[in-house]
């Protein structure tokens, strides 16, 4: 059965994008078929993945415009490594086409347009935009998981905040049959030259998400420079040679593993 996993922060520049690829080359890695959707209209995963933010042929706004003709299976592009797939965003033409979408069910878009390509994955890996946007919504609503990604910091943690606010009025408003189930928080980045400042958030985000019902991964993501390379090179942590490396990759796999495992 396939997953559709959603990597949302309502805050940008927490390592969204990274978390997206690593999870992604993580599950490629253990013989998975993955499709990254890039829902950014920076076009962060376009560029690591295929050194292009804005690759020829069709991409995620063709499908929010409603351009004839277009499917999600259309807008798919192959990468250099065999069974990671990425959709493109677009770029301004998503933001376009998201600010002048309009008909029936807005929210729901991204939803309908998986079931052309759901067979064809085992795992499905939507990285959102900042903000609580339309976007935001379609990619919340068309997911079975979502991570929380967040760094240590408190304007981070507060929009984490946010966004489970956002995820309880989709439940409430949207899908009030099949909920979304509570989030998972991955904290990210954390630096051990800020021992005092990232330790205490990192302790109030566990005490909130365990008061809220949202599991928090047992292990957080460190700032390095090796994991920033890989992304911005399009490369796996599995494909690092890093002594470092390995127990960063075998979080990712745990991390795996809890998104994509049935939860009570």
């Amino acid at each position: 059965m396939t997953t559709v996993i959603a990597i949302a922060n309502h805050k940008g520049g927490v390592g969204k994008t990274t978390s997206a690829l690593m999870l992604a080359h993580a599950a490629v890695a253990d013989g998975r078929r993955v499709l990254v959707i890039d829902h950014d209209a920076q076009g962060g995963v376009a560029l690591r993945i295929l050194g292009d933010r804005d690759p020829d042929g069709h991409t995620l706004a063709d499908i929010y415009a409603r351009t004839p003709g277009v499917t999600l299976d259309r807008a798919t592009h192959a990468t250099r490594r065999d069974g990671l797939d990425i959709v493109p965003s677009g770029r301004g033409a998503l933001a376009a086409a998201l600010q002048s979408l309009g008909g029936v069910a807005p929210g729901k878009v991204l939803h309908k347009a998986l079931d052309a390509v759901r067979d064809d994955y085992d795992l499905i890996v939507i990285d959102c935009d900042r903000g609580l946007s339309l976007g935001t919504i379609n990619a919340l609503y068309a997911a079975d998981r979502v991570l929380l990604v967040t760094e240590p910091e408190n304007d981070s943690f507060n929009g984490i905040s946010d966004t489970g606010e956002l995820v309880d009025e989709i439940n409430e408003d949207l899908r009030p049959t099949r909920p979304l189930p509570d989030p998972d928080i991955l904290i990210n980045l954390r630096d051990t030259t800020r021992t005092a400042t990232h330790g205490r958030v990192a302790t109030e985000i566990r005490e909130w998400a365990d008061a809220s019902g949202y599991r928090v991964h047992p292990h957080d993501i460190p700032r390095r420079a090796f994991i920033a390379e890989a992304a911005a090179n399009g490369q796996g942590l599995d494909e690092l040679k890093e002594i470092a490396a390995v127990t960063v990759r075998d979080s990712f796999h745990e991390l795996l593993t809890t998104l994509t495992a049935e939860r009570n």
